[in-house]
């Protein structure tokens, strides 16, 4: 079988622009990739905000919000996502100056934000109105159907093999199938760290180890989706109670949280825990596009907010792009050095090995 696209990754973003390429633009489309168990700890959050310093950021966000919930429309799991009114906390002043431009921005675009009471060791907190959150279960659980029914061949493998062709096409191997692409596409912190060569990975992103957590049932939060920006620790409470949560650092201020929000959540129990590698970007922002003298294409370090701009990215992948789109993909290029790119940087917190690293 042939394609014109081959998307690889197992989030939620390679499945939208999977279907953004096929659903939108009618072009043949693959996605490979093995997504996760509705019962594993889930390896990140898809949220449509975040804390974005870039107003061409903040703009296509808000112009892409509509095409993203018309991909959705007909998946046969309507819960696929909600809204939610995630809480931002900074616990220093840079973060804390960095979260007030991101809310004076968001602001000017139409998105709803409030400033919320500080608690001891948080400088600055705001609290999001009606934002958008992907329900990772649920799409993958429906997903199979969805892609079938937009035409999508998915191909529910990790284990592949790629060998560029005489003709220009790219052939991929699986266990069981091979198919051939013109294009391939690395979606996604996990098929980046897999495919991309480790020199260009250094060039471009930091490489971050983090904890992932499925904690029981505890009494309602009074929040139940909370981000802390110095740490990038992520926590969401489910509706039966259950916590999913990812940090970079031992969970000391995740437990912190719910042990203080009531008498009755001082005993919290653990129900699944993993660890992955996760990619944060040299310079906060994302990275979309191919490395020099190669085919490939790679993106990622877009955040949580970045599987909203898929509808966008196909529209750019199949040269639709308007001039301000366009521009702002093409300043998003993989790097071929460390240099960074100060004219796009977003805020973003690394805790590495050797020292911990702010830029904004």
């Amino acid at each position: 079988m042939s394609f014109e696209f081959a998307i690889i990754g197992n989030t939620p973003m390679a499945a939208l622009l999977a279907c953004s390429l096929s659903k939108l633009y009618g072009r043949e489309t693959a996605l490979i990739g093995q997504f996760a168990h509705s019962l594993l700890p889930s390896h990140g959050f898809d949220i449509s905000v975040d804390t974005i310093t870039q107003p061409q950021t903040w703009r296509l966000i808000k112009e892409n919000m509509s095409p993203f919930e018309g991909l959705l429309k007909d998946f046969s799991n309507k819960e696929v996502y909600e809204k939610v009114d995630p809480i931002f906390i900074a616990r220093s002043q840079k973060s804390a100056n960095a979260l007030n431009h991101a809310r004076n921005v968001a602001n000017l675009y139409g998105f709803s934000i409030e400033k919320q009471e500080l608690t001891k060791g948080v400088m600055q907190s705001i609290q999001f109105r009606d934002a958008i959150r992907i329900k990772r279960r649920s799409m993958f659980t429906g997903l199979d159907d969805w892609l079938s029914r937009n035409n999508v061949k998915l191909l529910d493998t990790n284990n592949i093999e790629l060998k560029r062709g005489a003709s220009g096409g790219t052939k991929i191997t699986s266990a069981n199938e091979a198919i051939v692409a013109k294009r391939i596409i690395f979606v996604g912190d996990e098929a980046i760290l897999n495919y991309m060569p480790q020199k260009d990975i250094g060039n471009n992103f930091f490489k971050i180890a983090t904890n992932t957590l499925m904690l029981e049932p505890v009494k309602k939060l009074k929040n139940s989706t909370i981000i802390n920006i110095d740490d990038g620790s992520i926590l969401f409470q489910h509706a039966n109670g259950t916590i999913d949560c990812t940090s970079r650092d031992d969970f000391t201020n995740i437990s912190h949280i719910i042990s203080n929000d009531g008498e009755n959540n001082r005993h919290i129990k653990l129900a699944g825990k993993a660890q992955f590698s996760s990619l944060i970007s040299k310079d906060g922002a994302g990275v979309f596009g191919s490395l020099l003298g190669t085919k490939l294409s790679y993106i990622g370090g877009f955040g949580t907010s970045g599987a909203f701009l898929t509808p966008l990215m196909a529209k750019i992948l199949v040269g639709r792009g308007n001039d301000f789109e366009n521009e702002y993909f093409a300043k998003r290029k993989p790097k071929l050095n460390e240099k960074l790119r100060p004219d796009i940087s977003e805020f973003f917190v690394a805790k590495t090995k050797k020292k911990q690293r702010r830029v904004r």
